[in-house]
């Protein structure tokens, strides 16, 4: 292999063709049997894994991809996807004004803010970008949230662009002879979630958007790494990517590849931009304008080089190189000469020199690293002496990188040396070119900046940033909050108003709440570690630590409260295991369904206790007895199961959404009328990661790659729900009844909500208020009356309902108001809890809350 050939992610391969994702993981899992330990894994203050093992780089990748496969398995790049949202938009604009309207009304909700220090954090950034004349104004790009701008310095953000999907931004560049021409790198660079979709070009500060001239097939795994122009012809760029290096002489109209191999970095020399530098696994050097390149480096053993020079002393270039068999530090180099010739000056002689461990204070213990993912390196712009580096943590020096000492920590564990924390893996450090000794730092957290690297000093300027990347959320209708699992950065509990409190650490997942106590709720880590608070979140304990043999779950492991007794918890690992005492012991009711694949989906039955369903490995089970014996359910169609949902009003009726490219999208099982059918109509061919019905209405919602589509009882088709919801990965839904508001967690954009689609049939709403009905006594033993100021209702009949906390009807009567508006209701047979009485009339329907104790 090449010296330069590296793979964007050391487990693609180095050919470049189409890939099938399980032949991916069987090559990965080989290789990880084969080595032996080099685990970077820390533990937080309950013993949960806040730091990722070996392989959780992976699993977050497959994770992401086997949503993204066409019907053969083989993965499929974001290009297809943008394709499929022009195809979308472009058809939507003949049909907009016909369009069946909806009530749709999103809001950001966050989170906006990081309360836990910078252990926690919003989400991951991969660079920051300055305005050349302007210091306040600067840019960031994220893993999976798009372009963000501030023009108050980090105290404001604002999203870039609405037309486009919320991409991954891997790098943003400012011509700087016009800051109105902007250029964006889209794919995630670094952890390569979402592969490019090529350079995109903006001539009004950002306002529109436009393609550059970079084409590639639709199989490529293009990952456009670095741009940079050329600062004396303006029209000329070079760029990096993982298909070698591109050149450009009209600004981004024409490409043209002088330089095979795969490339992460690329720097132009401060004093002469004839010459550049590159860095994939080694570095290369060219002085003709990036015509032609060549190796100047020869160090064994690498799989990652980062960069940097400095305009102080234009004749210095430093690199940081990892290695290859487990990331850590292969040594750092330096060149006095611009480039032609390079120096170890940090020499790692045994692994307490491993720099890009994740230990504050390394020693024989540490060996290994992230250095293929996270790795970075600058040099202050006023002294070329004072030099920081990133990897899980960040470090300083000052003497040229000779020696080195601690900047900033990822986790405090409360000894020395005591540094700042600030959240784990960087991506980009970058010192401001207009504000002297002011270094700005990109990591899994986001955005950090000091004018001092070892001081306790550093500034969070996360704060809107609205780039959290969710896996998962929990919505209950006792509760005034949202919980949300997110990508490396813990399980957050959001409230309406957007103030947001940290719960659990490292890769939240799954997570519910107890629909009879909102301080009762249950979150998890990555691969199934399930705890639980009975406080509201101040101490959490372990419950899939009482499971017998501690087995190991999927990368988000499903788990359910019972809809007809909160104290019985379902979850899925390989096998199916039963508590009825919220996790305190639990018993096995399944077998293996397939040896060697763990439960990705479990769904209840609102309607019947006895049924269970189960997917594992894109494969159905079912049990109608509780267990005492499971099933397979045969699924015709082609493609990858995502999200599967039973019918809220019968327990045989299962609802399965569809993730890649095939043109089911949303299918459901109903033996009692016919098996399987197909209900894709006018959805978009992109991925469909979940589904949601409302109860009370039976209006479906399913979230996808481009937003959130629903159908209610009287339309055929699919409509768009996506009124101020950007085109982003919607990954799952929830419902509050209550207040009537569905929740959408995105793979990107944070936690959103908006008001649920209300009889679309015509009946006008009246909110929950109490000039329009009133309940008396309440709280109540089951016995009230009902009152309306509502003439609509006085001496008439009208359906009434009682609705408890997971939007079933419990209670349902057809009355007759008297001349006052009073109705008089008895359910003494109800459980202790709270309802929503609801009552409706010929155009009208109104809602109350109702407590019984």
């Amino acid at each position: 292999m090449l010296a330069h050939s590296i793979a964007a992610q050391p487990w693609m391969p180095v050919n470049k063709g189409p890939q099938k994702l399980d032949d991916i993981i069987a090559a990965h899992k080989a290789q990880i049997a084969l080595e032996q330990g080099d685990a970077e894994e820390e533990n937080d203050k309950d013993g949960k894994a806040v730091k990722e093992a070996k392989d959780h780089l992976f699993q977050k990748w497959a994770w992401y991809q086997r949503q993204h496969l066409d019907r053969d398995g083989y993965i499929v790049p974001t290009a297809r996807t943008w394709q499929e949202c022009q195809k979308y938009m472009e058809a939507r604009k003949g049909t907009a004004a016909k369009a069946t309207a909806n009530q749709s009304q999103w809001e950001f909700t966050g989170p906006e803010t990081s309360n836990g220090g910078g252990y926690y954090g919003i989400g991951r950034i991969n660079v920051v970008a300055f305005h050349p004349s302007d210091p306040n104004t600067y840019w960031i790009g994220s893993a999976g949230g798009g372009a963000w701008k501030t023009t108050d310095d980090g105290q404001s953000w604002t999203p870039m662009y609405h037309d486009l999907m919320a991409l991954g931004v891997a790098d943003i560049d400012y011509n700087p002879l016009n800051p109105n021409t902007i250029y964006l790198c889209t794919g995630d660079r670094d952890a390569g979630d979402t592969y490019s979709i090529g350079v995109m070009k903006s001539t009004d500060g950002g306002a529109s958007w436009q393609s550059t001239g970079l084409s590639f097939n639709l199989y490529d795994y293009f990952l456009a790494n670095t741009l940079i122009i050329n600062p004396a012809d303006t029209n000329t760029l070079l760029l990096a990517s993982d298909y070698g290096i591109y050149r450009s002489t009209d600004a981004g109209g024409n490409w043209t590849n002088v330089k095979n191999g795969d490339f992460k970095e690329i720097v132009y020399c401060p004093s002469n931009p004839s010459v550049a530098y590159a860095a994939g696994s080694q570095v290369f050097r060219t002085a003709d304008g990036g015509q032609t390149w060549q190796q100047v480096t020869n160090v064994s053993g690498v799989n990652r080089v980062s960069i940097a020079v400095t305009a102080v002393d234009p004749s210095i270039v430093k690199a940081i190189f990892s290695r290859d068999d487990n990331s850590g530090l292969r040594g750092i180099y330096s060149s006095s000469d611009t480039g032609h010739n390079f120096t170890e000056v940090f020499h790692v002689s045994n692994c307490s020199d491993n720099l890009l461990s994740g230990a504050k204070i390394p020693d024989a213990s540490t060996c290994g690293g992230q250095g293929w993912y996270d790795l970075c390196i600058a040099i202050d712009p006023a002294d070329a002496n004072k030099v920081v580096i990133g990897g899980i943590n960040t470090w300083y020096s000052a003497d040229g990188g000779a020696h080195w000492q601690l900047s900033t920590e990822w986790y405090d564990d409360f000894t020395p040396p005591f540094v700042r924390t600030v959240h784990a893996d960087k991506h980009y450090l970058k010192y401001h070119p207009l504000v002297p000794g002011k270094l700005f730092e990109c990591c899994d957290g986001g955005i950090y900046s000091t004018s001092n690297p070892i001081s306790l000093f550093w500034n969070d300027l996360t704060n809107g940033l609205g780039i959290t990347e969710f896996y998962r959320n929990a919505v209950a209708d006792n509760s005034a909050y949202v919980l949300g699992g997110s990508q490396d950065n813990g399980t957050k509990r959001v409230r309406p108003d957007g103030t947001t409190q940290e719960l659990t650490g490292g890769d939240g997942m799954n997570c519910e709440i107890d629909y009879t106590d909102s301080l009762t709720f249950y979150t998890s880590y990555q691969l199934g570690s399930v705890v639980r608070t009975n406080d509201g979140g101040q101490v959490f304990l372990s419950i899939s630590d009482n499971i017998p043999g501690q087995p190991g779950g999927s990368w988000i492991t499903p788990f359910c409260i019972s809809p007809q007794d909160h104290n019985v918890i379902i979850a899925g690992y390989d096998m199916v295991y039963y508590s009825n005492d919220m996790g305190g012991s639990w018993l096995t009711i399944s077998n293996e369904f397939q040896p060697g694949h763990t439960i990705d989906r479990l769904a209840l039955a609102n309607t019947d206790a006895n049924y269970i369903y189960a997917l594992v490995n894109n494969k159905l089970y079912y049990t109608n007895n509780l267990a005492t014996s499971w099933d397979s359910i045969p699924v015709p169609y082609p493609g990858w199961i995502s999200d599967i949902l039973v019918d809220p009003l019968d327990a045989a009726h299962l609802w399965v959404t569809f993730s890649g490219y095939d043109t089911v999208k949303v299918a459901d099982y109903w033996p009692s009328h016919g098996g399987w059918a197909n209900h894709s109509e006018l959805l978009p061919n992109v991925p469909a990661s979940c589904i949601i019905i409302d109860t009370s209405s039976q209006t479906k919602y399913i979230g996808t790659d481009l937003g959130v589509f629903y159908r209610d009882v009287n339309m055929n088709q699919w409509g768009p729900y996506n009124t101020n919801l950007p085109f982003v990965h919607v990954s799952d839904l929830g419902i509050n009844y209550s207040t009537y508001e569905i929740w959408a967690a995105t793979y990107g954009r944070g936690m959103w909500h908006s008001p649920k689609n209300e009889h679309p049939t015509g009946i006008s709403i009246v909110p929950l208020q109490a000039d329009v009905l009133t309940v008396s006594p309440n709280p109540n033993k089951g016995s009230f009356t009902v009152s309306t100021g509502k003439s609509t209702f006085r001496n008439k009949k009208a359906a009434a309902r009682l609705l408890d906390a997971n939007g079933r009807t419990v209670w349902h009567d057809d009355v007759q108001f008297d001349a006052n508006g009073h109705i008089n209701v008895q359910v003494g047979n109800l459980a202790k809890g709270r309802y929503i009485f609801e009552v409706s009339g010929k155009d009208v329907l109104a809602r109350a809350n109702v407590v019984i104790y």
